[in-house]
């Protein structure tokens, strides 16, 4: 699973322990989702099973919600934009169900009118099925209500960090001469521009003293790992491979290197914030645009070039660190309490509003606009297939 996965999961966790009965719905499992699964959570999954591909979820779409439909649920979460190709193949199966799909990433490339056009064609039958979108952060939200007017649309947090943690001292930060220790944390996949964080490396030798710490698994190793050899840099870029945790590997970096394409509201920025590591990113994400108002947060690049990253490098390492108040103040919002509740109170709205549409349709209650009240009234019997 990816992040978008995970925080699938925690939010699952944390709507069963809220009262909600929770399915959780995958086209394979693997010993890395089975330990992200919250205890008190039903499995749905195919068998045999769909891998993940480019074309998977069409695939997916269809034999999910034939499995899914004899639980009846009250409402379906698709947690990400590459899930929204399931919505109609839902709701065509469970026409009384609300679908939540979770906006985690840009929903079109800025990429020149005549294209943006046609993604916005497609945008638009893809969410379809949809009867409400989530929206990470305020940014992404008014985007999306530009492209999509006629859409319920809200600005739901994503639950970054589980309500125990806090934010750590910032580390002692090293001298000029010792090593800048830079970090990237993500999948190898091209999304993520690791190839240009290895390019940022090669032009900072050999005026700079730099080692990279890539973390993550991915189909892009191969090509990583023929870029270093052909930087002659094995002894300044470690690949380390998937890391459950990263809290270490964070408290020992001087700054968090993002070089995105694009990003939702990266996770990785506020993981390092609690460790009081800064970032210096590509401008990808209205998350990041905002935490890099507080100038010991971070530095955005001036564009995507390796001459503008190695500036903004420079620029932050004589920035002063994240303090402790800044950091807990900047990041109160994307607590798994706070981000559970929020979700929880957009599906009750969503209830209500079928409720009230059930009665105006048939000119009555049916029964199982009754049933839905009753379900509504007691939330340990609402049903949330995630």
């Amino acid at each position: 699973p990816g992040g978008t996965e995970k925080i699938a999961m925690t939010l699952a966790g944390a709507w069963i322990d809220m009262g909600f009965r929770v399915s959780i719905a995958v086209g394979s499992t693997s010993g890395e989702t089975d330990a992200h699964v919250p205890a008190g959570a039903t499995i749905v999954a195919l068998d045999p099973p769909i891998e993940r591909s480019l074309l998977s979820r069409w695939r997916l779409a269809r034999q999910l919600a034939d499995r899914v439909a004899p639980l009846r649920p009250d409402i379906i979460f698709l947690p990400g934009n590459y899930h929204f190709g399931l919505a109609r193949a839902f709701r065509r199966q469970l026409p009384n169900a609300a679908i939540v799909a979770k906006i985690s990433n840009p929903l079109i490339a800025r990429n020149g009118v005549l294209l943006e056009a046609v993604q916005r064609f497609f945008l638009r039958r893809l969410v379809s099925g949809i009867d409400a979108l989530a929206a990470m952060t305020p940014g992404l939200m008014n985007d999306a209500k530009a492209l999509l007017p006629d859409m319920l649309v809200q600005s739901v947090p994503d639950p970054f960090l589980p309500d125990s943690v806090v934010p750590l001292p910032p580390a002692r930060r090293r001298s000029t001469k010792d090593m800048l220790h830079l970090v990237c944390i993500g999948r190898l996949e091209p999304q993520k521009r690791f190839a240009l964080a290895i390019e940022v490396v090669a032009a900072m030798q050999p005026n700079t003293k730099v080692h990279l710490t890539i973390v993550g698994e991915g189909r892009e190793r191969p090509q990583l790992e023929r870029a270093i050899a052909r930087h002659g840099l094995q002894e300044r870029v470690t690949l380390t491979g998937y890391r459950p945790d990263v809290s270490t590997i964070l408290r020992d970096a001087d700054l968090l290197l993002i070089c995105s394409r694009y990003e939702g509201g990266p996770a990785v920025a506020a993981e390092a914030l609690v460790a009081g590591v800064p970032f210096v990113a590509t401008d990808c994400s209205h998350y990041l645009r905002d935490l890099a108002q507080i100038g010991s947060f971070g530095t955005l690049a001036a564009d995507s070039s390796v001459a503008a990253l190695v500036t903004a490098i420079h620029h932050q390492q004589h920035q002063p660190r994240p303090s402790i108040a800044e950091a807990a103040a900047a990041l109160s919002a994307n607590r798994l309490s706070h981000a559970a509740q929020g979700y929880a109170q957009l599906f009750e709205s969503l209830q209500a509003g079928q409720r009230r549409a059930a009665v105006l349709l048939s000119g009555g209650i049916p029964r199982a606009a009754t049933d839905q009240a009753s379900l509504s009234a007691n939330r340990h019997s609402e049903d949330v297939a995630a």
